[in-house]
């Protein structure tokens, strides 16, 4: 896929998954990359992966950007999850009335296709809604408490800074 980015692309794989047997701590690993143009001039360009060194810097504060990021990921993740059960719907709505007439004749003969459309509607709902509380668990709840701490933290600081602000003012005013 190298030959694929033009210069300006900048990759960033994270792999989160890694555990140490050893000692059941789990690691986490960034790789930055670029793609370059290895061939020699006219000639068909031909690129390589070219690892680019990065550094992270901590901030205290987290800018607009990238805190409203933040706030739309559980909204994207809960709608490609509603996306695909909605899809799973359609799905089965179109089966019905592609075959509609011979189901209808298999439904007055019994209630099996009843049973099992009806069982699979509920496996459907229920995958969605387990798939959505999992989201609420690892995701929505710890970035809630995250951005709440970090609210209680800027409320702390904005007192303290006031108090400074008004100790400086009685200083500057004696």
């Amino acid at each position: 896929m190298y030959q694929m980015m033009d210069e300006g692309f900048v990759g960033l794989i994270f792999s989160c998954f890694h555990d140490d047997k050893t000692n059941n701590l789990g690691h986490v690993t960034v790789t930055c990359f670029q793609s370059t143009n290895q061939s020699p001039e006219g000639e068909p360009p031909m690129y390589e992966r070219l690892e680019i060194p990065f550094h992270i810097v901590r901030n205290e504060s987290i800018n607009e950007p990238c805190l409203n990021a933040l706030i739309q990921l559980p909204r994207i993740l809960h709608d490609e999850e509603e996306d695909a059960y909605n899809q799973s719907q359609l799905v089965k709505s179109n089966h019905l009335d592609v075959h509609n007439r011979a189901e209808m004749d298999q439904l007055n003969e019994g209630n099996m296709v009843c049973d099992n459309r009806i069982l699979n509607d509920v496996h459907n709902s229920a995958v969605f809604t387990k798939s959505v509380c999992h989201q609420l668990e690892v995701l929505t709840g710890p970035l809630m408490q995250c951005l709440q701490s970090r609210l209680e933290k800027n409320k702390h600081i904005l007192e303290s800074l006031n108090k400074e602000k008004e100790s400086i003012l009685q200083q500057l005013s004696s």
